[in-house]
């Protein structure tokens, strides 16, 4: 049996920097790892691969640029699952030899994308050392076969490569959770835009007391549950943008970029809802240094996370799926256009280049933010104990607008990267077929919506216990035994006994009641 040396058969045909001939094409979205070719030349150099019987004249004349141009003409399900087998089966690490062919799936595409009924005297052995033969002596005229193949039968491949994805990282429990987290973001917004309403109008009514905000235990529980919900934000988004960092860094096996964009998107999403609902978080008037030095340690690990994710996006050490699926579109036009233009089947999809491109503009982008914010920051806090600040209302208006474009422009970058969060999984589920996997509800995506679960309890909390103080919600939060609620039921109807008193006595009216109404006023008195 012929002994295979590290290198995969498309490896040897997809780096193109190797490759010697009329067909070019970008590297940068094509080839995978370098082949070594001369170890390759070794394994047919082998006598007992030389001693094959000569191949008919159907197959001497038969080459892949010929199968390649009949492609749009057959079924793209027999070249995708020939070329899909070879990429998920040996996993870019041997080179197959005639023993590990598969057979019927080499014979189903020679025999597909040929002259019907051209081979129906070949043998399955023959084509395979034809194919072996062919190989050899003409290893970048194998391209043409791959290329059109991930061209025009596009979803087959990308379908036959068997992709699972990573449900640790995208999976459905996932992409619940961090809707759960923008779904919380956008009702306090709402919250705290109703309560903005409210002092406005209220103001405008009272003048003279438009710097004061309307004290109610409605606006004290939603401050309550507001901190909160913010601190477990925070502890998650550092979780998230630490393991997120280590994992870019660390992790090197297949797979690892595109679990790298889930991790940069979700990285994105978590920091943003802390800057989104940081001028309404009590926490930033009680410890504002504290706070404000823990959002600046998260905004330097995203630029680490987005500096880390843009080295592995740009480099080559990537996947065939990755590659050739995740980072480009179905490619137009025909196999003989490759003449004209290398690079017709070469279109990245837009949603990919969009990641990348604000991937590219994030280290810049959170540079500029926290010299911006942390400068007016400290001038601030400075100012103010200096007294300084004289003009108090154009202080405001500034303040206002530069917090209003703050909280906008985040909360849009929350939605924006939750929906190519999205995107990008249904993107994936559509290429990947059957065997996608990250719909599937295991123990990790339980246990990712289950954490979540005592912040509801903790926020429920919250509100029972600050509206349970309110006068207005007492009977609501406490209601008063049955015993009574009947006896102050009965007690206003009680008549009250006087003893009759003489003209001309100083002695005052006592009430005379009996042991049993006593009993009930006291019960009345103590509710």
């Amino acid at each position: 049996m012929l002994k295979a040396p590290s290198c995969s058969l498309l490896t040897c045909f997809s780096r193109v920097s190797q490759l010697k001939g009329p067909l070019l094409i970008d590297a940068h979205r094509v080839s995978v790892i370098q082949c070594k070719t001369e170890s390759t030349m070794d394994i047919y150099s082998n006598p007992q691969f030389n001693s094959l019987v000569p191949l008919p004249d159907v197959l001497a004349n038969l080459t892949f640029q010929e199968i390649a141009l009949n492609v749009p003409n057959c079924t793209c399900a027999p070249v995708a699952n020939f070329l899909g087998y070879l990429e998920g089966s040996f996993a870019l690490e041997t080179l197959v030899d005639p023993s590990d062919m598969p057979v019927s799936k080499l014979s189903t595409l020679v025999r597909n994308c040929t002259t019907p009924g051209l081979l129906d005297d070949v043998s399955n052995g023959q084509i395979i050392d034809w194919f072996f033969d062919r190989f050899q002596n003409q290893q970048g005229d194998f391209m043409w076969l791959y290329v059109p193949v991930i061209g025009i039968c596009f979803h087959d491949y990308c379908n036959a490569l068997k992709w699972e994805g990573n449900p640790d990282i995208s999976g459905i429990g996932v992409n619940v959770a961090f809707f759960i987290q923008a779904a919380l973001t956008s009702v306090f917004l709402l919250i705290y835009l109703g309560f903005y309403i409210a002092e406005t109008h209220h103001a405008r009514k009272h003048p003279g007391l438009a710097n004061q905000k309307i004290a109610s235990s409605w606006r004290k529980a939603s401050d309550d549950c507001l901190e909160v919900f913010w601190s477990t934000c925070y502890v998650f988004a550092l979780t998230l943008a630490v393991g997120t960092l280590c994992f870019n860094v660390i992790y090197d096996s297949p797979g690892h970029v595109y679990s790298g964009y889930f991790g940069y998107l979700g990285t994105i999403l978590s920091v943003s809802v802390l800057i989104c609902l940081w001028p309404w978080f009590p926490g930033r008037y009680r410890y504002p240094v504290l706070t404000f030095s823990g959002v600046c340690v998260l905004l330097g690990l995203v630029i680490g996370v987005s500096m880390t994710f843009l080295k592995e996006v740009s480099s080559d050490d990537k996947t065939v799926f990755e590659k050739a699926c995740l980072e480009s579109k179905q490619r137009m036009g025909s196999v003989k256009d490759l003449k004209e233009d290398e690079n017709v089947f070469m279109q990245p999809t837009k949603s990919t280049t969009y990641v990348q491109n604000f991937v590219r503009y994030t280290p810049w982008a959170t540079v500029a933010l926290l010299a911006l914010w942390g400068g007016a920051f400290f001038f601030t806090l400075l100012w103010r104990r200096r007294n300084k600040i004289t003009n108090w209302s154009l202080y405001k208006m500034i303040t206002g607008i530069l917090g209003g474009l703050l909280v906008l422009g985040s909360f849009g970058l929350v939605w924006v990267a939750l929906s190519f969060f999205f995107y990008l999984r249904v993107r994936v589920e559509d290429l990947a077929g059957p065997s996608y996997a990250e719909n599937e509800w295991g123990f990790g995506q339980i246990v990712a919506i289950a954490a979540w679960l005592p912040l509801f309890g903790q926020i429920g909390m919250v509100v029972f216990r600050t509206l349970s103080k309110d006068t207005k919600y007492q009977k609501l939060f406490n209601p008063a035994p049955e015993s009574e609620r009947y006896s102050h039921h009965l007690l206003p109807q009680t008549p009250t006994f006087e003893q009759p008193q003489r003209h001309g006595s100083d002695m005052e009216k006592e009430p005379v009641t009996t042991v049993a109404q006593q009993d009930i006023t006291d019960a009345a008195w103590q509710r």
